[in-house]
């Protein structure tokens, strides 16, 4: 009996001290920029390799154009452009593949790009489409985007990349769709439009597109995430006319909700963490980030120290999530966006969890004194 009463003290000892340590706050690194005033952080992937878009710094000291970069090794790299007014940086994978959108020089469409080896490779386009945009690439060096397959762009297609061949993916019945995640095993998710004109998120697994519905059961929804276990994230209109973040698992949509009007989910990790924002009403505010996990959202500042708070006047969004739990956004700081990451900081055991623990052990003991 004795040695049952001390496994159990043991166990709950330790289930209490792994909650504390499951309790996390942040710790945030300004990424800084490319030379200019301004960065925005897109994608981060698993070994911490952060992308986006910011502005160097022209030879006369004036802003130049956007530029992708890469942040590696506590650097920002500008990985150039085709030449154009704007390149930005969407996702990075394990071989620092990175895919994004430029503008050509002398043409007012993006192209969608793959650089990898120091170089910017333009993608091209589906059919006789004038512009495409590259979203996301896994492990396996598969590209998805969306791209216009006409001239006039009255239609446009979800593509896959890989080996030097874009194709199509078709659509839910529309005239468009276009993807925005594909996890390690291929599975695709996005948006299209359907026969009757409505836009719904999608699931593309094994040559069939899905439709994911939507949180009122008749209007709009967009998929932007995907995780390793099929769990998909994205906005959807709810019966109220707001947006509302939301989790479709199992066949299931759940609404995520707000803390104050509409909210957008934009990545979901292996664990389940999803980060995005909210804001008071769709374009009547500037945003806030927010990370949302089992069942609570909170907004990802308050996640921060006091100091760091007071130097960040405004986390905007949060774009992405990686296994180890680094977010990346952008944020004002200074007066100036800038592209930030967050790193989580375990919390030691603390009394507040330590306590309890401890006083059951003491029970436990007096008891088998009294035995």
């Amino acid at each position: 009996m004795n040695v049952k009463r001390s496994l159990l003290a043991a166990a709950l000892l330790s289930g209490m001290t792994s909650m504390a340590f499951a309790a996390v706050s942040y710790k945030i690194t300004d990424l800084g920029t490319l030379g200019a005033n301004s960065s925005m952080a897109y994608g981060i992937n698993n070994v911490g390799d952060i992308v986006g878009r910011s502005r160097p710094l022209n030879a006369d000291g004036s802003n130049g154009t956007r530029s992708a970069f890469l942040y590696t090794n506590n650097q920002m790299l500008d990985l150039g452009s085709f030449g154009g007014s704007n390149t930005v940086g969407r996702a990075s994978n394990f071989s620092r593949q990175v895919v994004g959108y430029s503008r050509p020089t002398g043409e007012r469409e993006y192209k969608a790009f793959l650089y990898e080896n120091g170089e910017m490779k333009n993608l091209g386009t589906l059919g006789t489409g004038l512009y495409s945009y590259a979203y996301s690439i896994n492990d396996a060096g598969t590209v998805v985007g969306h791209s216009h397959t006409n001239a006039s762009g009255t239609t446009s297609q979800a593509f896959t990349y890989k080996n030097g061949t874009m194709t199509g993916i078709g659509t839910l019945g529309g005239q468009s769709s276009g993807a925005f995640d594909i996890n390690q095993g291929g599975v695709i998710v996005g948006s299209s439009t359907t026969a009757d004109s409505e836009t719904h998120g999608f699931i593309y697994q094994n040559g069939v597109m899905t439709s994911l519905g939507s949180l009122d059961g008749t209007g709009f929804s967009e998929a932007r995430a995907i995780n390793e276990k099929k769990q998909v994230v994205g906005n959807s209109l709810t019966a109220n006319g707001h947006y509302h973040a939301f989790l479709y698992e199992d066949g299931v949509m759940a609404d995520l909700g707000s803390i104050e009007g509409d909210s957008f989910a934009y990545d979901i990790n292996m664990k389940g963490e999803i980060v995005g924002s909210y804001r008071s009403h769709l374009l009547e505010s500037a945003g806030t980030a927010y990370y949302y996990y089992d069942g609570e959202m909170k907004n990802l500042s308050s996640m921060l120290s006091p100091g760091d708070q007071a130097l960040w006047e405004h986390l905007v969004t949060a774009y992405g999530i990686n296994d180890k739990g680094q977010i990346v956004g952008r944020g004002i700081i200074n007066g100036n966006t800038h592209a930030y990451l967050m790193t989580p900081v375990p919390l030691p055991a603390s009394i507040l969890f330590l306590a309890p623990a401890l006083g059951l052990l003491g029970v436990i003991r007096k008891r088998q004194q009294t035995v």
